[in-house]
């Protein structure tokens, strides 16, 4: 698994492969879910319509900010070190830390509401030009683009920072009416 020098970005990882949902019961009687596993399920189910959405949709991606994920992954030892994981469509994940998110934030809410909006279109569109063409795509350009798109997406939609690095999911959509969705659990 490659990781980018210091910048926390790995473009091979899926969440997916690293995290197994427990059993719902075993035997004859039913074995009673942990809240983590229940919110794991729930999380699951939240994250399995934003896809849908989006394969509906089409031109669009989206950036989630897990909990953690189970076993060596990139996820759990972002958690462990106390910064926010990123990961876009399973493929790219990138470590925002936390003093950089608390610092950023400061300024993304000095911005005005227009300028926010340009500024997360222009982040959306060089993400989506840097999924279409992975090849030449800049690692380092594509996690400051994940990095403001996030902080971004919080602001324009009026969570609390802190509650979103703990887990969210943002669906952005070119062709639809509201253009960025973000759910929070």
């Amino acid at each position: 698994m490659a990781v980018a020098e210091g910048l926390g970005v790995d473009d091979r990882f899926s969440p997916s492969a690293g995290v197994a949902l427990p059993p719902m019961g075993e035997g004859r009687g039913k074995t009673q879910l942990t809240k983590p596993q229940l919110e794991w399920r729930m999380i699951k189910a939240c994250l399995w319509g934003l896809v849908m959405r989006t394969a509906l949709l089409g031109d669009g991606f989206i950036i989630s900010c897990p909990v953690t994920a189970t076993g060596l992954s990139p996820v759990r030892e972002i958690r462990k070190r106390g910064n926010i994981p990123l990961v876009l469509e399973e493929d790219v994940v990138v470590e925002l830390k936390r003093s950089d998110m608390l610092e950023s934030w400061r300024s993304t809410c000095a911005l005005g509401r227009k300028k926010s909006e340009a500024m997360i279109a222009e982040a959306a569109n060089r993400i989506s030009v840097a999924l279409e063409d992975e090849d030449v795509a800049d690692m380092e350009s594509l996690a400051g683009d994940m990095r403001a798109f996030f902080l971004l997406a919080v602001h324009q939609k009026g969570l609390d920072v802190t509650q979103a690095s703990r887990f969210c999911t943002m669906a952005w959509h070119e062709r639809a009416d509201d253009h960025l969705q973000v759910s929070r659990y």
